[in-house]
């Protein structure tokens, strides 16, 4: 039971981490701001019986406002002399473009809240697919490394790897990525101990190596090795334990 509620608690932290992503993506693209951000919120917080309630009274003291502008309108009139039939028509027709412009902008306004709602939840449920993906595909890169580390054949190359020098283990794994079987490499490299391979990745120096390197520590970063890139700093410290005859293979 304990188990059930830790995975329950995970998922709902993840979808609260996935829509907070959302709704900063929407900020940050200027499809949301404050006012709309407000607006979404009264939307959902509001029963429909609320809503309801407070747009009747809403109409209620429009009428009266309506009405109450009207009698001034008309007491001025009466101030000022009478009015003619078409002055009128006239501030009616006004009246009405005005209500209507409001009318059309509401509209316009509800529009783009359902917009921005829609893509929110078309960005959280992408977040989840990609999500979903990554973990299978780590899953299926664990249970294939697991399966090579338990294949004696796979064990006895990674010895070769290991016990040649540096530079002539390099040079096989070019041969190898010339063959396109990059993944093999990695493979290979992934299973060695981690400062034999840190070692052999240090043999690539020139501009055409060190890109194919980066590409292998890619590979090993997205199972979880990390490595110094070639040519970077890091390349000249100490041997950090290296024995004399991986510093002499290098």
């Amino acid at each position: 039971m304990k188990a059930v509620w830790t995975v329950i608690t995970v998922l709902l932290l993840i979808n609260v981490l996935l829509l907070a992503g959302g709704v900063g993506w929407l900020f940050k693209t200027g499809r949301l701001d404050q006012e709309r951000f407000d607006r979404a919120r009264d939307m959902f917080t509001k029963t429909i019986a609320e809503e309801k309630r407070e747009t009747e009274q809403a109409k209620e003291l429009e009428e009266q406002a309506r009405q109450r502008a009207e009698e001034i309108a008309r007491l001025e009139s009466v101030s000022d002399g009478p009015v003619t039939l078409a002055d009128r028509l006239q501030a009616e027709l006004r009246g009405d473009d005005l209500a209507a412009q409001r009318v059309e902008r509401l509209k316009r306004d509800i529009k783009d809240l359902r917009r921005q709602l829609a893509l929110a939840k078309q960005l959280i449920n992408q977040q989840h697919e990609d999500l979903a993906a990554q973990r299978q595909a780590f899953k299926e890169a664990v249970e294939a490394e697991t399966k090579l580390k338990e294949d004696e054949d796979f064990q006895q190359t990674v010895r070769l790897y290991e016990n040649v020098k540096a530079k002539q283990a390099k040079q096989m794994f070019q041969q190898l990525m010339g063959q396109n079987k990059v993944d093999e490499v990695v493979d290979y490299l992934s299973a060695m101990q981690q400062r034999k391979a840190a070692a052999v990745l240090k043999q690539f120096k020139s501009p055409p190596e060190i890109a194919q390197a980066t590409v292998l520590l890619q590979r090993l970063r997205e199972r979880g090795i990390e490595m110094d890139q070639p040519g970077s700093p890091g390349q000249n410290r100490p041997n950090n334990g290296l024995d004399q005859n991986e510093a002499g293979q290098t």
